[in-house]
């Protein structure tokens, strides 16, 4: 039982955890509307195309109030509390407001109950959970209050009753179908102490008048068995009980795993056109500065990224001293998280062309030749910022025809993406092993 509890309260985090990723979501794509605003052509675009709202990436809670405001449709078993509802209580009222939370979730929990051995062992739980909170408050109680904390208690406890009629209410809708069967054999035990595998077999005195000692004896054995079941029963039921809430539990990490992945990329959009908008404002522009030569090898072919004659990017070999075509000068800014790959051997940068494609013909580092390299990786994917109407494309690479491309964005075509191997080397051209 307090397993099911546990595992309640980690679904009602994961739960959180999942709106304040739409959240953030909501956030990021209003930032990036609004830095899209700030160019002419951005502007246009903006009043042609819908404005982002909060409730199309929220989700209603499907709760109302914080202390006080009600339990919402009880006839649903919706009686999960919300995010911050007790959060601006004083910290004495916490230890009653997390019992009140904990109850609730488990109510929540009852109402989905689909067997009655699993309204059976949460309906237990309800109960015991529910004195938990009848205690906090009474510790409460002995403690002076006045104005609002007065009104905080009294909040408590209107809630505490609420979700008091909110068990009674479930528990008969799962007790109905027992009582239509009724007057069987379940009735057999009216007025009996109940039975548990501790008491079942300490006394006889619930055989119905045995008539030897063997009769006396099957009878004990019968209902020994019976309380077994019993049990049995219940712990059948918080298995499944727990299973349901582990598939739950699935079915959210994933999403979060996502929503995680998408929001990173999201947000590194955001930032790199916000760091062009401010260094497009400033007065006194910040000039690359070549930080470093490197080269960029294809991971799974072992080939490296070189450049033709004509400005054509393909994969080739690395001879070493004498073969700059696959030598790169890293360009940079400073406290700039994008760079500009300058070939040695042509002296253009490397970047996307009026057409789309892939190119080292630009005598100039602008938006179009900037890239993002995670340097923390050892083997990274490597995007080309400025493709895809500023959304950025992921390098990919045909290993059979030995050519090079821009892709798509976002986490897909991240993952379809190429893994290269920066290395850097020394300016005489020979690779840097300590790298």
């Amino acid at each position: 039982r307090a397993t099911i509890e546990q595992a309640d309260r980690q679904t009602e985090q994961l739960t959180n955890a999942d709106r304040l990723a739409d959240h953030n979501r909501y956030v990021l794509d209003k930032s990036a509307r609004l830095l899209r605003g700030m160019t002419w052509s951005g502007w246009v675009a903006n009043m042609f195309t819908k404005d982002v709202r909060s409730s199309d990436y929220v989700q209603p809670n499907g709760t109302t109030g914080a202390v006080g405001g009600g339990l919402g449709d009880i006839s649903n078993g919706n009686v999960r509390p919300s995010v911050d509802e007790y959060e601006h209580l004083p910290p004495k009222f916490q230890p009653a407001a997390q019992a009140i939370i904990n109850y609730r979730c488990n109510l929540a929990l009852l109402g989905q109950c689909q067997t009655p051995e699993q309204r059976t062992a949460c309906g237990t739980t309800c109960r015991e959970l529910s004195g938990n909170v009848t205690r906090e408050l009474r510790k409460i109680n002995g403690l002076d209050m006045e104005g609002e904390e007065r009104v905080a208690y009294d909040a408590l406890v209107k809630d505490l009753g609420e979700a008091e009629e909110v068990r009674k209410v479930l528990m008969a809708q799962s007790a109905s179908p027992a009582r239509a069967v009724g007057n069987g054999s379940t009735s057999s035990n009216n007025g009996r102490t109940p039975l548990t595998p501790h008491n079942s077999l300490s006394s006889t005195s619930f055989a119905t008048n045995p008539t030897s000692a063997a009769e006396a004896r099957l009878n004990s054995q019968d209902e020994h068995l019976d309380a077994i079941s019993q049990n049995l029963s219940e712990l059948q039921g918080i298995g499944e009980a727990l299973n349901t809430t582990f598939q739950e539990q699935n079915t959210l990490l994933d999403s979060l795993h996502d929503k995680s992945d998408n929001l990173t990329e999201q947000t590194k959009t955001v930032r790199r056109k916000a760091e062009r908008i401010t260094n497009r404002a400033k007065w006194i522009k910040v000039r690359p500065e070549l930080t470093r030569w490197i080269t960029i090898r294809h991971v799974r072919s072992g080939l490296y990224l070189c450049v033709g004659g004509d400005g054509n990017v393909r994969l080739g070999g690395f001879s070493g001293h004498d073969n700059h075509a696959a030598v790169f000068g890293r360009w940079q800014r400073k406290e700039s998280s994008v760079v500009g790959l300058q070939n040695k051997q042509s002296v253009r940068y490397l970047g996307q062309s009026m057409l789309g494609y892939l190119s080292c013909s630009s005598s100039k580092y602008g938006r179009a030749e900037e890239w993002e390299i995670n340097d923390e990786d050892r083997d990274t994917a490597i995007m080309c910022v400025g493709a895809n109407w500023g959304n950025g494309g992921w390098l990919e690479a045909n290993t059979a025809k030995g050519t090079v491309s821009i892709g798509g964005y976002g986490i897909e075509a991240k993952n379809n993406a190429a893994l290269w191997r920066i290395t850097e080397i020394d300016y005489d051209g020979e690779e840097d092993t300590t790298s």
